[in-house]
């Protein structure tokens, strides 16, 4: 019985092939887009090649904040508590929040400047709002800027003490009356006085609801 037995040369060559195929990666992959679209997703158009041919694939990733090497845009600088509350002569704590396109938040940075439309609010660099007396309820607007963005917010401020408004306080006249008539010249403003010289103090003008300042109102 014959045995056939390769030759030396031939031996060398078929474990060179096998060698050369074991070595020779199967597939590449190559990825050759990515997009961010509103909302903070990512697309991703990956193309995967191989001996003879290709294939696409494309999948949706959305980003979340905190992930290094993760995409967030940011919206919106919001206020909280939106809208604020706060009595007279008191104190509350404000906080910013930034908003991505993707409704999520993070810390907003310490950059922010602070200001308010109302004669009796304040508010300090690190969001500390602080009320002084008011001569009777009061809506203010709070605004925070931090660079290009900028927020607003409603701040409502009730009057929790009466009889205590500048130099009104202390007569037990109501401090938004003596106010609304007497803003130019307070020292006119006593309870005891009588500026329009009609025979009736401002105490007894108040009580019956007519003008302190006008003579002619007092039937």
């Amino acid at each position: 019985m014959n045995v056939h037995t390769p030759c030396g040369s031939h031996l060398i060559r078929q474990i060179g092939l096998i060698s050369l195929i074991l070595i020779t990666p199967a597939t590449a992959q190559e990825l050759t887009h990515a997009t961010l679209a509103p909302g903070g997703t990512i697309t991703n158009d990956a193309t995967l090649g191989d001996i003879g041919g290709e294939a696409h694939e494309q999948s949706g990733t959305t980003v979340r904040p905190g992930f290094a090497g993760q995409l967030w845009d940011v919206a919106t600088l919001d206020i909280s508590p939106q809208p604020a509350t706060i009595g007279e002569e008191s104190t509350l704590q404000l906080t910013t929040l930034l908003t991505g396109d993707d409704t999520t938040t993070q810390p907003s940075p310490a950059d922010i400047v602070w200001s308010s439309d109302s004669f009796s609010l304040s508010v300090s660099p690190t969001g500390l709002l602080t009320s002084g007396p008011v001569p009777t309820d009061q809506n203010a607007t709070i605004t925070a800027q931090s660079s290009s963005l900028s927020a607003t917010a409603g701040v409502l401020i009730y009057d929790l003490t009466p009889y205590n408004f500048g130099p009104f306080a202390g007569d037990s006249l109501d401090d938004a009356w003596q106010q609304f008539f007497f803003s130019s010249d307070p020292a006119l403003a006593a309870p005891t006085l009588d500026p329009d010289g009609d025979g009736q103090n401002n105490a007894f003008e108040f009580l019956v609801g007519t003008g302190p300042q006008d003579s002619a109102s007092w039937m």
